[in-house]
């Protein structure tokens, strides 16, 4: 057995003048949790429509389970898809809503409500069965959503924005419900957002998108860590850019002068070469603050623009030769040093991302 239950090839779909897939290519493993995270725009839904069979590509194939998909229906094609505003009828009750799609597929009643009933049961839902729709929560409709959709054992389970329309106190919630239920059925799970700490929260792997294409795929952790563009290293999370010129490359890193200074990096990136343009970036929590620079490299001098205390941290915005830095300082320290005060910067050199500008 293949262990890609989802192969997309070089799809392409354009809506009139507005090409909104430009070549999209993805793998996803069997039993996995992707998300799709992108900007409004960015084509990620029209990638989950084109997959559940809402779509057709203009050019490109779909492929499911070792199945090409091109031109199969939505209901033959073996996935399930919960929307984002749940799509339940309100003349029904819950019970019935969830048995839906069993019934439609011939099932009879008696072991559909069964099934209902388990999966009611692991989603915390089992004593509302009887009640209509509107006689339940946010949350409660985004659980007999994600029912219906379980229950017919999909090979593919899609969810177009699912967390939306919920607080986000229940949102937090609910991440750690979907998250535990996936593992338990190892179901293979794609989950459209534009919530980056959403995506963080519930995936193994992120596909981040930009314009109609694929910027990068990885773990949460490469994504943030390791951010192969410029694009995914702005969108997720928060990343400080500053630009320099590289004036060489070592056995162990790259070197390069930004303003007056030489910073070190051991991040190489392919292509950059000695006089190359290029932008630095650093996340605020990986910049360390001190008052005494002795015998370090790799240390900025900034002037205190603003100090704002965060909780479990104090945020710093900074001037540094006309660009503003931000620093998060989480030492615990509850005195914020004034504004117009000078402050060193050290950025560990592993720390210190390159990127072609």
């Amino acid at each position: 057995m293949a262990s890609e239950i989802l192969v997309v090839k070089d799809v392409w779909k354009r809506f009139g003048d507005v090409v909104a897939l430009k070549g999209v290519s993805l793998k996803v493993k069997r039993g996995s949790y992707v998300v799709i995270l992108g900007p409004s725009g960015c084509g990620k839904t029209t990638l989950l429509r084109i997959i559940a069979g809402l779509y057709e590509p203009d050019t490109g194939e779909v492929w499911i389970d070792g199945v090409k998909v091109n031109g199969v229906p939505p209901h033959r094609r073996g996935i399930s898809m919960m929307f984002q505003n749940y799509a339940l009828f309100p003349h029904m009750k819950v019970i019935d809503n969830i048995i839906y799609g069993l019934r439609v597929r011939g099932v009879d009643r008696e072991k559909a409500e069964a099934k209902a009933r388990e999966i009611a049961k692991m989603l915390g839902i089992e004593e509302l069965l009887n009640r209509y729709p509107h006689e339940l929560s946010g949350g409660q409709q985004q659980r007999v959503a994600l029912a219906r959709a379980l229950v017919i054992e999909p090979k593919i389970l899609l969810l177009d924005e699912p967390l939306s329309n919920l607080d986000a106190k229940i949102r937090a919630k609910v991440r750690v419900d979907l998250r535990r239920i996936q593992k338990e059925l190892g179901i293979t799970t794609i989950h459209v957002t534009h919530d980056q700490e959403e995506a963080m929260s519930v995936a193994d792997e992120i596909v981040v998108m930009n314009a109609g294409r694929i910027e990068q795929v990885g773990t949460p952790e490469e994504i943030y860590f390791r951010p192969s563009t410029i694009f995914v290293a702005d969108f997720i999370g928060s990343m400080n850019f500053l630009e320099g010129k590289v004036l060489s490359l070592t056995d162990d890193g790259i070197l390069v002068k930004v303003a007056k200074l030489t910073l070190k990096s051991f991040n190489r990136v392919k292509g950059v070469h000695p006089g190359d343009k290029v932008l630095l970036g650093f996340r605020p929590e990986h910049a360390q603050l001190l008052l005494d620079p002795s015998g370090k490299e790799n240390v900025l001098e900034a002037r205190i623009i603003d100090a704002r205390f965060m909780g479990a941290r104090v945020t710093y915005i900074l001037d540094f030769e006309g660009s503003t830095i931000i620093v998060d300082d989480y030492t615990g320290k509850p005195a914020k040093m004034p504004a117009g005060s000078k402050i060193h910067i050290y950025i560990p050199p592993e720390r210190l991302l390159i990127f072609k500008s």
